[in-house]
Order: C-alpha cells, then sequence, then structure tokens
C-alpha cells in the first residue's frame, strides 16, 4: 500500500485534473476562447420586412459559410430598421461594398449572418454600416444566387403572363374553330376533287410532257451547234487578239516615244504656258480695273466740266445766231457796209436791234428750257442723281436769268416800236417844208 501521503498527493493531482478539464469544457462550451481574440465591431442594418428579429444574441456571423464572429446586440435602428451589431475576427478585411445577407434554414433554428462577398472597394472602418439583405429561402438552399432567383421569378411572372395571353386567345378563337374546322372540311373536298380531275387529265399531261421534252431534245441540238459554232469564234478571236498583242509589242517602242512626248509637252505646257496664261490674265485683270477707273475719271472730270461745256454750247450757239443775223442783215443791205446811215436809218437800225435782241432773248429762253427738260427726265424716268441736279439748278438760274433778259428785250422792243410810231407824223411835215 502507499504511504497516506502519496494517497493524498494522487488525490490531490487527480482533484487538480478535474478541476482544469472542467474550466477548459466549460470554456468550450460557453465559447470563452473568443473573448481572447480580437475583434472589430460592425453594423448590419435591415428591414423589418426581412424578418431580421430571428436572429438571437450570440448567433454566428459567417464569411462564405465559415464563422468568423457572433451577432453581440439586435437593436431597433432609425424608420422601419433593425440594427443588428457584429463583432468579427479583426484580420477580417471588409471593404465598404462588401455583400451580407441572413440567412434562414428551413428547419429547425439557426438564423446566421453570413457574408457572401467582402467587396472590392475601399476598406469599411470599425463602426461601419452595411446594408443587409433578405433571406433567399428555399430556392438559396439549392445553391442559386441571387440573379438566378431573379431570372426564375422572371420566368414565372413571363409563363403567368404568357398563360393569360393563351387563356384570352382561346376565348376569341373558340368560337372561330368550328367555322375553321367545316373550312377544313370543304378544303378536304375540293382537294379530292381536284385529285380526281388530275387521274383523269394525267394521261394527257404525260403526252404533252413528252412532247415537250422532245421539243427541249430539238432546243439542245440547236444550243449544241450553237456552242460549237461560239468555240470556233473564240479561237478566231483569240488568234485575233494574239495578232494585236503582237502588233503592240513590235510598236512598243513608238507607243513609249509618243507618250514621253506628251509628256514633255504636258510639262512645257505647265511650265512654261500655264504661267504665261496665268500672267496674260492677271495684265488683262489690271487693265479692266485701270479702264475702269479711267472711266470713273472721265465721268467725274465731265461732270465738273458739264457747266463749263453748256457754257461754251451756248456762246457757240449766241455766235452762230449772231452771224447768221449778220449774214441776213448784209445779204439785205450790203450798201450798209459802204454808207454812213441816216437818222432814219438810225432809228430803224434802233429797233432792228431791239428786234434781233428781243430774237436773242427768246432763242436763249428756248434752249435753256430745252436744257432743263432733257436733264430733267430721260428713257427711264426722272432723273435724281445729285450731280445732274446740280446741273439742272444751274439751268434754272440760266432759265430765270433768260427770262429777265428776254422780258427786258420784248420792253425794250415795245419802246421802240413806241418811239418810232410816236415819231411818224413829223416826218412828211420835215419832207414838205
Amino acid at each position: 500500500m502507499p504511504p497516506p501521503g502519496g494517497r493524498n498527493a494522487i488525490v490531490g493531482a487527480f482533484f487538480i485534473a478535474a478541476v482544469a478539464l472542467a474550466v477548459v469544457v466549460t470554456a468550450i462550451l460557453s465559447d470563452l476562447t473568443s473573448a481572447l481574440v480580437s475583434t472589430t465591431r460592425y453594423v448590419v442594418r435591415y428591414e423589418l420586412a426581412h424578418n431580421a428579429g430571428l436572429l438571437t444574441t450570440g448567433a454566428e456571423v459567417r464569411l462564405g459559410g465559415m464563422k468568423v464572429g457572433k451577432v453581440s446586440e439586435i437593436r431597433q435602428g432609425e424608420g422601419d430598421y433593425l440594427d443588428v451589431f457584429i463583432d468579427v475576427d479583426s484580420d477580417l478585411v471588409l471593404n465598404e461594398d462588401a455583400v451580407v445577407r441572413l440567412e434562414v434554414p428551413v428547419l429547425g433554428t439557426g438564423t446566421v449572418v453570413n457574408f457572401i462577398s467582402i467587396g472590392t472597394g475601399q476598406r469599411a472602418p470599425k463602426d461601419a454600416q452595411f446594408m443587409g439583405r433578405p433571406s433567399p429561402g428555399l430556392l438559396a438552399q439549392t445553391g442559386l444566387d441571387d440573379n438566378d432567383m431573379e431570372n426564375i421569378r422572371n420566368s414565372i411572372e413571363s409563363i403567368a403572363d404568357t398563360s393569360a395571353r393563351v387563356s384570352r386567345m382561346l376565348e376569341n378563337v373558340e368560337p372561330r374553330v368550328g367555322e375553321a374546322v367545316e373550312g377544313i372540311n370543304a378544303a378536304l373536298e375540293d382537294t379530292r376533287a381536284i385529285t380526281g380531275n388530275l387521274r383523269e387529265r394525267l394521261p394527257r399531261v404525260g403526252d404533252q410532257v413528252e412532247t415537250v421534252l422532245a421539243d427541249v431534245r430539238s432546243s439542245v441540238d440547236v444550243w449544241t451547234g450553237l456552242a460549237t459554232r461560239l468555240d470556233e469564234r473564240t479561237v478566231e478571236l483569240a488568234a485575233v487578239i494574239e495578232s494585236v498583242r503582237d502588233t503592240i509589242d513590235s510598236n512598243r517602242p513608238n507607243v513609249d516615244r509618243v507618250l514621253a512626248d506628251l509628256a514633255d509637252i504636258t510639262a512645257r505646257t505647265n511650265e512654261e504656258m500655264l504661267p504665261a496664261a496665268i500672267e496674260t490674265v492677271e495684265n488683262a485683270r489690271i487693265a479692266s480695273a485701270e479702264g475702269a477707273q479711267l472711266a470713273a475719271d472721265a465721268r467725274a472730270l465731265l461732270d465738273a466740266e458739264t457747266p463749263g461745256i453748256r457754257r461754251a454750247s451756248a456762246n457757240l450757239r449766241l455766235a452762230s445766231d449772231q452771224a447768221k443775223l449778220t449774214m441776213l442783215e448784209v445779204r439785205r443791205s450790203p450798201w450798209r457796209l459802204l454808207q454812213r446811215p441816216s437818222t432814219r436809218e438810225l432809228e430803224g437800225e434802233l429797233i432792228y436791234d431791239a428786234t434781233r435782241s428781243f430774237a436773242q432773248a427768246a432763242s436763249d429762253l428756248r434752249a435753256a428750257s430745252e436744257s432743263l427738260i432733257s436733264l430733267s427726265t430721260d428713257e427711264r424716268g426722272p432723273v435724281d442723281i445729285p450731280g445732274r441736279q446740280r446741273a439742272i439748278e444751274d439751268l434754272h438760274e440760266q432759265l430765270m436769268s433768260s427770262f429777265n433778259r428776254y422780258r427786258a428785250a420784248e420792253q425794250e422792243l415795245l419802246d421802240r416800236a413806241l418811239d418810232l410810231g410816236a415819231g411818224e407824223p413829223a416826218g412828211p411835215s420835215n419832207r414838205g417844208g
């Protein structure tokens, strides 16, 4: 037997081992080891319709099905939201666009928060908030993702819509089915009648087909002969082409020389004749511009000298009238050139001078009037050019001056006539004395 002290040591060791084992088991069962792991807190926000209340404190937080943390608190958030606070391993990197959803088992309990993607954006800071997605339901247990579920949902809606449309179509088509069946029966009867008619006409059609085939054979023979002659003509054409090719080959130096001459002529034209032509056109354009300038200068000079030209023309006309009157006086009384006139003749000369002045004033008045009329209008209507307007004003002044001279000459003629009439009775008495 072991000594009493040895038994006490064994019992003490066994007790200590049992206590240590109990502590270890308790730690494992109560997940005390997680308290020794560094964690980071995040918030996952769910809508009330997502049933996030199925979660309990201590529920697992998974990443692709692997446990990475737990739910530490569930709290009513702002509005229609539940905020689920989770503590995950600090070594786990979650980005701001991470995807997290609620997973509810089909059977039993054990709702968890599962990250199906850690995202690719910027790393989420502590206490960052993620928008949770609802539980995908039974179909998610088969491995279908959200896109597959959306496609299935769209397919179901499309099938339902198609079924409704087919039902409506059947309701519209059903009354016409009977009519369609009757039409089909009538078409079958017509087909039977047509078949019987064809059966009766087949022998005659066969004869016609044989006749057509015979005609085709004759046509084929004709076309065969034409093809043979065409082959012969093709051989002749090939010979002609070969002869032309030989001719071209033999005359190639001449052709090359002609092409070279043409190229030389073209180059000389571009280098010599074309610049000369361009220079000629430019000189013509310059000459035209100078001619236009010369015409403008001449017109300006003519407008400037028009009053002087008109005065010279008036003086020339006056000299012509005076020369005409002088010739008339000399032709009528040539003796006056050699004889001194008497007092009577001088008095007659005065009346003649007054008459000549009156005729000259009337001529000036008529000439000024005609000039004014010619300047006031032309073939195209009234003239409204400033230069001619000034000329019209000058002629108006000349017209008024001529009219004044006309009146003065008329008055002088009347005075001379009155004086001559007053002195007429005294003539005979003097001659009688």
